[in-house]
């Protein structure tokens, strides 16, 4: 939606929309304890989380298809930070591939919106007047500033989004949690 609204062309955003819900493919890699950790992350921890990026490039690795390719291509920029503060490459500005730079804003909105074994969710509002000002962690230099302001314009449509598939998430954490309580 954010490819759509931002003007870009058709095949792209079609390609977008299949391969952005594969950004996180590489969170396969990364142990239950760290993934499903009540608290804050230990540095140790958050080097080992920050891998996923570049296990989730390994992936996709090699791939034919243009979507596929193209996964790849957001698994490994989609936490790379357009003032060049993000990992794994610390790339900047339009280095970053834009469909990294899409990702970037949608997969915090995401983030901050949805529950997790560490934080409840947040608020439409707080998560957009973060995103908008910053804090300690999130600052609006993160971003480019023109899908920024793109996704600032489009927020209650990403609130619609987000609250049409409210239940869908958050029945798939209660899995994932009850499975790893299960599990030895």
């Amino acid at each position: 939606m954010l490819a759509e609204k931002a003007g870009l062309d058709n095949k792209f955003t079609e390609f977008v929309s299949y391969a952005a819900p594969m950004h996180d493919a590489g969170k396969v890699g990364i142990p239950d304890h760290i993934l499903f950790k009540r608290g804050p992350l230990d540095a140790e921890e958050w080097e080992i989380m920050k891998t996923h990026t570049l296990i989730g490039g390994k992936i996709f690795e090699g791939a034919k298809s243009s979507v596929l390719k193209l996964a790849r291509e957001i698994a490994l920029t989609h936490h790379e930070k357009w003032d060049g503060s993000g990992y794994p490459e610390g790339l900047r500005g339009n280095i970053i591939p834009l469909s990294g730079r899409l990702m970037a804003v949608v997969d915090v909105y995401d983030a901050l919106r949805s529950f997790r074994p560490y934080k409840p969710e947040m608020p439409h509002d707080k998560v957009i007047e973060l995103i908008k000002n910053g804090d300690s962690r999130i600052k609006p230099g993160d971003f480019e500033p023109s899908i920024l302001d793109t996704f600032i314009s489009n927020a209650d449509l990403f609130n619609e989004i987000y609250l049409a598939n409210k239940d869908l998430v958050r029945d798939l954490e209660l899995k994932k949690q009850l499975k790893t309580k299960l599990e030895p």
